[in-house]
């Protein structure tokens, strides 16, 4: 296949030697066009190939490593935790609750994700914030407007929300587009001050 000697090359150049490039042929090969959006349930292997995504997660600071990085590599506890349960690397379908409005909802309650880029004529939307939130701006200008104040932004600024304030809707004007998402704390609990998440993909070709 010519995509798996692709593969192999463009690993062995990065990681000459390194086990993870076996390994890495026995992952699902997905590509990510702009604005796609691709969930993998906890316990999933994976790895980046190429081009630039933004990964959302859950607060949590276990992450394990099998190989393909210069970071600290644990296979033993990596393969404990593994969910070797084949998978379909399919993109998330995204609900539209009003104009130029995308949201990407995983079946967990922890995160989702909101895209926004309005069309000519639409000025502004409004989305709600129940909890912790980061905005990015991916291309253009946005303004973001609610109760306190407003802030502007531009391309590769970000903006965060605090877990402990209370939930409250915004207004977004974007010139031409901007992404926004949210984390979610669950009912009845503190969330963590680590808690965040972001944009999912932008051009992205990666392995899962």
């Amino acid at each position: 296949d010519d995509r798996d000697a692709e593969t192999v090359r463009m690993l062995d150049d990065a990681f000459p030697g390194d086990p993870g490039i076996v390994l890495a042929l026995l992952l699902n090969r997905a590509t990510l066009r702009p604005g796609q959006v691709l969930y993998l349930p906890a316990g999933n292997i994976h790895a980046y190939l190429r081009g630039l995504g933004i990964e959302l997660m859950a607060a949590s600071d276990n992450v394990l490593r099998g190989g393909l990085t210069r970071k600290r590599i644990d296979v033993p506890e990596l393969v404990s935790v593994l969910d070797f349960t084949p998978i379909q690397a399919t993109p998330l379908a995204p609900e539209h609750p009003a104009a130029g409005v995308e949201t990407f909802r995983p079946d967990v309650p922890d995160f989702a994700l909101e895209h926004i880029a309005l069309a000519d004529g639409v000025e502004s939307a409004t989305v709600a914030l129940p909890g912790a939130a980061i905005a990015l701006v991916t291309d253009g200008e946005v303004e973001l407007a609610g109760a306190t104040g407003s802030l502007h932004l531009r391309r590769g600024d970000a903006a965060g929300r605090a877990c402990s304030r209370p939930s409250a809707a915004v207004a977004v004007s974007t010139r031409p587009e901007s992404t926004r998402c949210a984390q979610r704390p669950a009912p009845a609990k503190q969330c963590s001050p680590r808690s965040y998440c972001s944009r999912c993909s932008r051009a992205t070709s990666g392995a899962t």
